[in-house]
């Protein structure tokens, strides 16, 4: 069973100059129950994780660069979230916001260890260097690669990275090896005219990158026809490992 935990600052000013404090709590897709007092809201969690066997722990945290959070109140936060998170299995943090605030950092300093997938900007992820991951998924953002080095400082067997992020990009960084990734999603430019062999050296550099890669997906669009395309490739057979 799956509780969803959505948090929220209350001095979201970029989007309501009215919201407040706010947590909901979703059990297995039920009615959410809302709380405007977070301690209030994470004591209910608490009794529910002990009353029920739940395995997954999915959570939305939004942090404005607005809030009226303290640097305190934050890690208080995430020390509160880690032990709950004790009771489950999985859990999966969702990170939303417009950049990575003090706030942010004081609460991801306390949770970030707990966390098993992560969904988040590239800013986020200097929180997450050391931890351990299954899954680490990048939302689109533009101009931002300069952020990715934090990615090959995480023990994480999945990487999906924005639209943004082209393949080529990702690989002409000249980034740091990753050696615990298998599994790797990603875009792909095919409007631009490129020389024959271009993905051929992309593909053998990628083994060098990532040693333990095993699958590629990859997604391309051709904006001019408004055509999709999305594919997967199985490293082991491409390289005869």
């Amino acid at each position: 069973m799956t509780v969803f935990v959505f948090i929220q600052n209350g001095f979201a000013a970029d989007i309501n100059p009215f919201s407040e404090d706010s947590i909901d709590v979703v059990l297995n897709n039920e009615e959410p129950r809302s709380f405007l007092d977070i301690p209030e809201g994470l004591e209910y969690l608490g009794e529910t994780l002990l009353k029920d066997k739940y395995n997954e722990l999915k959570i939305c945290v939004s942090f404005f660069s607005r809030n009226r959070w303290t640097r305190i109140s934050a890690r208080d936060l995430g020390k509160a979230m880690k032990e709950l998170a004790t009771h489950v299995k999985t859990v999966s943090l969702d990170i939303r916001s417009v950049h990575c605030s003090y706030s942010s950092a004081s609460f991801l300093e306390e949770f970030a260890s707990s966390v098993t997938h992560l969904k988040c900007n590239y800013q986020s992820l200097k929180s997450f260097v050391g931890c351990h991951l299954n899954t680490v998924e990048i939302k689109s953002e533009f101009g931002l690669s300069g952020y990715t080095a934090p990615l090959f400082r995480l023990d994480v067997s999945t990487i999906v990275l924005g639209r943004y992020m082209k393949l080529e990009e990702f690989c002409r960084a000249s980034l740091p090896n990753q050696s615990t990734v298998k599994h790797l999603s990603c875009s792909m430019n095919l409007e631009t005219n490129v020389a024959k062999e271009y993905y051929e050296e992309i593909f053998r550099y990628l083994p060098v990158l990532m040693p333990d890669l095993e699958e590629v997906t990859f997604r391309c669009s051709y904006r001019s026809f408004g055509t999709d395309m999305s594919g997967s490739l199985c490293f082991r057979d491409m390289i005869g490992g």
